[in-house]
């Protein structure tokens, strides 16, 4: 089987913090706006949303991969992506999904007037991998967003901070960023 759906929720929270509403319980209480539902689930009675809210089918579907005399089964994961205000960036959200899960499909959801947000993204994640979200890389930039390399400066081959020497014959950063 592939990922739990634990570990892709919490993915999910990590890689859209940025973007991410809330949720406003019944008693006060607020959470990111990030919940694993099955299709028939609604959220708790009481509970306000506003912001982005991400929503994650409980279960994923299954789809034969026809071959010659094994059949597989991938997971298709569906992921809905609701902006509860004019202000969500859902389209940067949606882009980020896709670029940190390969494969994945995105459908723009059409709502009738009155019948709840109108804009929503379906996404549906093929066999996502259960891999740890690295926000940054080695010298503070960032992979996710593209953040170059800040003035955060690390040296691992022993080299000195201080004069800029290195114990390393490759004097280039791992990523091509550049040491100002």
């Amino acid at each position: 089987m592939g990922i739990p759906v634990r570990n892709l929720r919490d993915d999910i929270e990590i890689l859209l913090q940025s973007f991410l509403g809330q949720y406003t319980l019944a008693n006060g209480a607020t959470t990111p706006a990030v919940s694993v539902r099955a299709d028939s689930e609604s959220i708790a009675a009481g509970t306000k949303v506003s912001g982005l809210e991400v929503v994650i089918n409980r279960h994923p579907v299954q789809d034969p991969v026809r071959q010659y005399s094994d059949e597989l089964c991938e997971e298709l994961w569906e992921i809905w992506l609701v902006a509860w205000d004019t202000s969500v960036d859902i389209t940067r959200a949606a882009a980020r999904m896709v670029k940190r899960y390969p494969g994945t499909t995105l459908q723009q959801i059409t709502v009738p007037e009155g019948w709840g947000p109108k804009r929503q993204v379906k996404l549906t994640l093929r066999n996502p991998a259960d891999l740890p979200i690295q926000l940054r890389d080695v010298d503070g930039g960032d992979f996710i967003s593209g953040l170059p390399a800040t003035f955060v400066y690390l040296i691992l081959d022993g080299g000195n901070i201080t004069d800029g020497s290195t114990a390393n014959t490759y004097t280039g950063t791992a990523d091509g960023g550049v040491f100002v």
